[in-house]
């Protein structure tokens, strides 16, 4: 929402950027679960990989132009959505049911400390 902001999109626009990426996020959880199913976890993890570079790498070029703002965060969100339905399964797969719920735990942390890290280097760098 922030970035949307700075580029004066209006708010009724962001709202709408921000309740399609929700919908998409729940929506492709199921979809990525689905594909977990008929390929492996490094195939799909490499194309997630590569997705969320590509989108990562050029949202910065394109967030001036509503249009391609609004697509972009929504395939940002296409793969990011991956994370959460494919590690857990792994998780269980490598480390057992009652130690792979633990391992993904910690994994899901992770998430939260690199958040709360991005956010204090755009702060101070």
């Amino acid at each position: 929402k922030e970035m949307g902001m700075d580029y004066s999109y209006s708010d009724s626009f962001v709202s709408i950027v921000g309740m399609l990426y929700a919908g998409l996020n729940g929506g492709c959880r199921l979809l990525w679960g689905l594909l977990y199913e008929h390929y492996s976890f490094k195939t799909l993890y490499t194309i997630v990989l590569a997705g969320m570079c590509f989108f990562a790498g050029t949202l910065p070029l394109v967030s001036s132009i509503q249009a391609l703002f609004l697509i972009w965060t929504d395939g940002a969100v296409f793969f990011i959505a991956a994370n959460f339905s494919l590690i857990p399964p792994v998780c269980t797969k490598v480390f057992g049911t009652k130690l792979g719920s633990q391992v993904y735990g910690f994994v899901a942390s992770g998430f939260t400390f690199s958040s709360i890290m991005i956010f204090l280097c755009n702060m101070f760098l």
